[in-house]
């Protein structure tokens, strides 16, 4: 392997997934990513002549610009996509009503686009001598059903081949050459399917087809709450408290839908465009999603047996991959129904870039935070963290594991938050790695893994076996209770919703992540300063591990330090709020208009 650099005479080809034979054949080979690399066939790539491409945003500021420029680019092609969309159906709905609909997938799709358009430009630009081999000649077997089959095959090889090369051909001066083509039928696309789950939610659909198909009283809810990230027990008091009917949601399956040409026969691109608005929005037409277009009258006629006309409508995250409940939406609030949204998780309010909460604030009349506030929306209302709700407190320290937290996304960029450690696992995880050789043998050995679910082939299992054998590792299924219930000192990792639990709940906890990959705002960064100076949050792998060492044999005279506790109680009354009544609260934003 090469270090990068920008030889322009070198002859080379650009290899922009894992899939092995677009790699060509003893030649020089310049790698687009890190995910193109796969652990798994590690012994395949090893011994080849190779470079991988820079990340090209590692700019903080320029990533700021990039930033601000898709946000713009967001409302001029919503404007388009409403007007084009509007005609295609015979409909005349607001922009609001799109929003809601395809809002999420426009967001995502324009910072995968763009992402992959940066990439390839930028290569074009750098190397003038380089190649690239494709294989996939029909796209048709890539084009989504819904949004969800979206979010799946954009983290596949074979979606991201076609891609790239699609800009490659059509936009820049890289040399193509088509290789055989592949029966996209047979590739194996990893989606993320639980059989257990799926098994539910069919005998949910059925069974709540014929519970609620003649109940007056549930048809006619003032209020429905769905998929609001509440606990059983908070949504029990919730609803009783709103006088409401309590229905154990279910995600209803998207109708399949066939691909129809005449349905795609449209372009949204204008006079004066730039290159890369031009770019999309000859490409947008070919990329929505079935469902918005040869199955949108399946969509909005489809029978959810929901209430027929509530006046309030509560999600914390079902906007993002749900379409029927999308449609749904956009229909009600056409007639004037009110939509709240409740923060989906950590990192709402910390980030210094974090444009999809810019599209959950578009859609919501009320949003309701985890505690932070913004004085200059009004929408904004700090409530209680809703997951946090209930959650039962520890009193004693009764475990005595160490409890190393991970995470992992897609080897393909799925959006620009521009300050995530996954954009950069391989460095992420070589960070774990060199926290846990840094621990004392004492407290090594009490070290438990938590892997994150592997949908996305980092193979992150057999890296740890490999760098650290002994090491015990709990598999992503295990009950996060469970092993919590053992936990002496819980680590955190990354920016999330993992050290708001434990906070909540008392487990002592430390958080240890690169500086650089996660950029707060200037507003948080007053609080995770607080984290900071009392030792909770740490910088470097190294440092986290060797403060664990000197406070492992007493933890608890520590963590219930007078500091320590001060700085936990003023962050989390900021970022992991409850409060007194916390569900008195949620009924009185609910109720009052």
């Amino acid at each position: 392997m090469h270090e990068f650099t920008n030889d322009e005479n070198s002859p080379m080809v650009l290899a922009t997934t894992s899939i092995q034979e677009t790699w060509g054949k003893d030649e020089k080979i310049l790698f687009i990513d890190e995910g193109c690399l796969k652990f798994s066939h590690k012994n395949i790539w090893r011994d080849l002549d190779f470079s991988v491409l820079k990340s090209l945003w590692k700019d903080t500021k320029q990533n700021k610009v990039d930033s601000l420029y898709l946000n713009q680019l967001n409302e001029i092609l919503l404007e388009r996509l409403s007007v084009a969309l509007n005609i295609q159906h015979d409909k005349s709905y607001s922009v609001k009503y799109w929003r809601i609909l395809i809002g999420a997938w426009l967001k995502f799709f324009i910072h995968i686009y763009y992402d992959r358009w940066k990439t390839i430009t930028y290569v074009d630009e750098h190397y003038k001598n380089i190649k690239m081999y494709t294989l996939v000649s029909d796209s048709s077997a890539l084009l989504p059903n819904d949004t969800g089959n979206f979010f799946d095959l954009v983290s596949t090889d074979i979606w991201n081949e076609y891609i790239y090369h699609d800009i490659a051909k059509k936009w820049t001066n890289i040399k193509i050459q088509k290789l055989g083509g592949v029966n996209l039928q047979q590739v194996s696309f990893k989606n993320r399917i639980n059989l257990k789950s799926t098994a539910i939610r069919i005998f949910l659909e059925i069974f709540h087809k014929f519970k609620y198909k003649s109940s007056y009283k549930y048809r006619n809810s003032k209020y429905f709450i769905y998929y609001p990230y509440l606990n059983f027990k908070s949504r029990l008091q919730l609803n009783l408290k709103l006088k409401n009917s309590l229905v154990r949601f279910h995600k209803h399956s998207c109708p399949i839908s066939n691909i129809d040409t005449n349905f795609r026969n449209w372009n949204i691109t204008k006079k004066g465009d730039d290159l890369f608005l031009t770019a999309i929005t000859e490409i947008i037409p070919h990329m929505l999603p079935k469902c918005f277009l040869e199955g949108y009258e399946k969509l909005i006629t489809f029978n959810t047996n929901w209430p027929v006309s509530p006046k309030v409508i509560m999600t914390a995250n079902a906007f993002a991959t749900d379409p029927i409940w999308s449609a749904w939406v956009a229909n009600l609030v056409e007639k004037g129904s009110k939509l709240v949204i409740a923060q989906h998780g950590g990192v709402y309010g910390t980030f210094d870039s974090y444009s999809f909460f810019d599209y959950e604030l578009s859609i919501a009349d009320k949003y309701i935070t985890w505690g932070w506030i913004d004085q200059d929306s009004k929408t904004i209302l700090k409530g209680p963290a809703v997951k946090l709700i209930n959650l039962k407190r520890r009193n004693k320290n009764l475990g005595k594991k160490c409890l190393l937290v991970l995470v992992s996304d897609s080897r393909y960029s799925r959006d620009l938050k521009f300050n995530l450690p996954t954009k950069d696992m391989p460095n992420y995880l070589n960070d774990q790695f060199r926290f846990a050789k840094s621990l004392a043998k004492n407290v090594q050995k009490e070290l438990q893994v938590r892997l994150y679910e592997d949908y996305f082939e980092w193979n992150t299992k057999e890296r740890w076996e490999e760098e650290l054998p002994s090491i015990e590792l709990v598999n992503y299924n295990v009950g996060f209770d469970k092993i919590l219930s053992d936990t002496k000192l819980c680590v955190c990792t990354y920016n999330s919703t993992t050290f708001l639990e434990t906070f909540t709940r008392n487990i002592p906890t430390v958080i240890h992540w690169n500086q650089d990959a996660n950029q707060l705002n200037s507003k948080a960064q007053y609080y995770f300063d607080l984290l900071h100076k009392v030792s909770i949050l740490h910088y470097t792998p190294e440092g986290c591990a060797e403060f664990i060492n000197s406070i492992w044999d007493d933890i608890p005279g520590w963590w219930n330090s007078v500091q320590v506790r001060q700085a936990v109680t003023k962050f989390s009354n900021n970022f992991a709020n409850v409060g007194p009544n916390p569900i008195s609260k949620l009924h009185s934003i609910l109720t009052d208009w």
